[in-house]
């Protein structure tokens, strides 16, 4: 008996699912730029990655912005070395270690 109220939850929820209104998936077209909408305001617009690099083609860096940005990657390089750290320091592990040892937990 106590699954009853779980298995009426779950129906109500499906059945409310099946009242959902579906964007119409037709309008955004099956080709490269067909169909393709505005973004809302605030998001930058989805484009197939044939239409970015068309538009890349041809254009350069200057010097300052390629060093700002070799900086940049440079500096999120080092970020993600130090993620890469342990998070409890070998010192504090064998110190938690000991202690679970001691409590019989392993």
């Amino acid at each position: 008996m106590p699954r009853r109220p779980a298995l009426l939850v779950a129906l109500a929820l499906a059945l409310a699912a099946g009242c959902a209104e579906l964007p119409d998936f037709d309008a955004a077209g099956a080709g490269a730029g067909a169909g393709l909408r505005p973004a809302p305001a605030g998001y930058p617009a989805l484009l197939p990655l044939g239409v970015l690099l068309a538009r890349a083609e041809g254009l350069t860096l200057d010097a300052a912005i390629e060093s700002s940005l070799a900086a940049r990657a440079a500096g999120l390089r080092g970020r993600a070395q130090a993620l890469r750290r342990p998070v409890i320091e070998a010192a504090t592990r064998a110190r938690m270690a000991a202690a679970a040892r001691r409590l019989g937990g392993g």
